[in-house]
């Protein structure tokens, strides 16, 4: 059963590093026109928006796929630790300072909504939620103070002084909202969020990450995919309801792998 709102209080120092959302739809045939009021949408100078470019590139069994290179448009904003993202099928909302998810949510809507008046894209093809967060124990202190046990590493050969120099879990899980993908990262890494959001969103997170010592970075991935293989109709009704859903069950998590002495001592 869900708890309450109550029963989640607001984490002084919280160990969040980066919350991003996603939102794919199907592919705008020539953006390039659509931006400058995509930006104005937002109140943005269009040359608030740095143009770049991205290439996919996949494995599978049957080897490696490039994909054909194309057009990203970034907006950031170093002080309000605020990223927007727009590709040609899909754009992404990000931010390293995050008080409550509603103040978060009302951005991502903000932008949602000038997506549909500039872009107007047909179907909506999945929406996603993720957050990370940096473990740093105090010296002295391990990670069964912070994180549940089905988290960590099992030392094998520890009555042989064996020592753990890198663990990293992934689990998936099927929610009332979509699939949950828990993903755990421990080592001396020095890293404050997953390796693949270090390299792509350049912003600066609050948690200071020490790579001399053992720390962790929970990744928590919620995403949901409408059942029709074209997508969904693209409304900012559904996208919103969609966002609102994958929260819930992410917030929960949270709370369900890691521990009391963690949250009321440490981040409290």
């Amino acid at each position: 059963m869900m708890k309450g709102v109550e029963q989640y209080p607001k984490l002084e120092r919280q160990p969040l590093t980066l919350v991003l959302a996603e939102f794919r739809f199907s592919p705008i045939n020539n953006p390039s026109a659509c931006i400058q009021d995509f930006a104005e949408q937002l109140g943005l100078k269009s040359d608030s928006l740095e143009e770049g470019t991205k290439q996919e590139v996949q494995l599978s069994p049957d080897g490696v796929s490039v994909k054909k290179p194309c057009k990203t448009w970034m907006y950031k904003n170093a002080e309000q630790g605020r990223l927007i993202q727009v590709e040609t099928d899909r754009m992404i909302c990000a931010t390293t300072q995050y008080p409550r998810f509603g103040a978060f949510a009302d951005q991502c809507m903000e932008a949602v909504h000038a997506l549909k008046q500039a872009m107007n894209p047909e179907r909506l093809r999945r929406v996603g939620l993720r957050y990370n967060d940096a473990v740093v124990p105090f010296e002295g202190e391990n990670f069964s103070q912070y994180l549940k046990s089905e988290l960590l590493p099992v030392v094998v050969l520890a009555d042989q002084g064996a020592v753990v120099e890198h663990h990293r879990t992934e689990t998936l899980v099927r929610t009332n909202a979509g699939t949950l993908a828990l993903r755990v990262l421990i080592g001396r890494h020095g890293l404050a969020v997953m390796p693949d959001m270090s390299l792509h969103y350049p912003l600066e997170f609050s948690v200071k990450v020490p790579s001399e010592r053992m720390t962790a970075v929970l990744d928590f991935d919620h995403f949901w995919k409408p059942d029709k293989e074209d997508g969904a109709e693209f409304s900012c009704q559904e996208a919103e309801k969609r966002l609102q859903k994958l929260h819930q069950a992410a917030r929960e998590a949270f709370w369900q792998v890691t521990t009391d002495f963690a949250r009321s001592k440490r981040w409290a």
